[in-house]
């Protein structure tokens, strides 16, 4: 008997892509290893086309199941590609990293600034996104500057690509750690 999933995002609705993503990334790391789910997760695995993956939904007092097969079918699909599931991912991490840290990002450094514009986009569906007048304060990392002429502009226009990320957050971590004179530890929300 198959089993089916609660619910499924459309396709064409807001949030498909995001969950997606996160579906693919969750489902792919629960393939590769499954024991890490355990405490979280029921994985059942007769064959792949009937593998759930269980979330604990407290509001509705049951499971919520996702099924990975659907995600393989819209990657195969191409309703959701490959590299839109790692720019999802990556909005993530830079979603969750600057609010991790923002209480101590100085805006008077342009790092800290280049890193909230960064942010910024990858908030407003990978994007630059600037109100008149804005950025207020000097954006500026390694030589790249982002200016209101980035408005409306993809977040990979200003010439970095994805692995610049992981530098930049390199950059703006060790900087913390100078300018605090310690390792900041994770947010609360973050430990939950």
């Amino acid at each position: 008997m198959e089993t089916k999933a609660d619910f499924e995002f459309n396709k064409d609705g807001f949030f498909h892509q995001m969950f997606g993503s996160y579906g693919a990334a969750v489902c792919g790391l629960a393939l590769y290893e499954p024991t890490l789910f355990k405490p979280i997760m029921d994985i059942r695995e007769s064959s792949r086309e009937d593998m759930v993956v269980n979330f604990r939904s407290i509001i509705l007092g049951k499971n919520i199941l996702l099924k990975p097969i659907t995600t393989y079918a819209h990657l195969h699909g191409e309703v959701i590609t490959l590299p839109t599931i790692r720019h999802n991912l990556l909005y993530m991490l830079i979603n969750i990293c600057y609010e991790n840290v923002k209480d101590y990002l100085d805006k008077n450094k342009p790092v800290h600034e280049f890193f909230r514009h960064l942010r910024n986009s990858a908030s407003h569906g990978g994007n630059y996104f600037f109100k008149a007048g804005q950025p207020n304060n000097k954006a500026e990392w390694r030589g790249i500057e982002i200016t209101n002429s980035h408005n409306s502009q993809p977040i990979w226009s200003i010439g970095i690509d994805e692995g610049d990320v992981f530098l930049l957050l390199y950059d703006v971590e060790q900087d913390l750690i100078t300018s605090t004179g310690k390792v900041l530890e994770p947010s609360k929300i973050l430990l939950t």
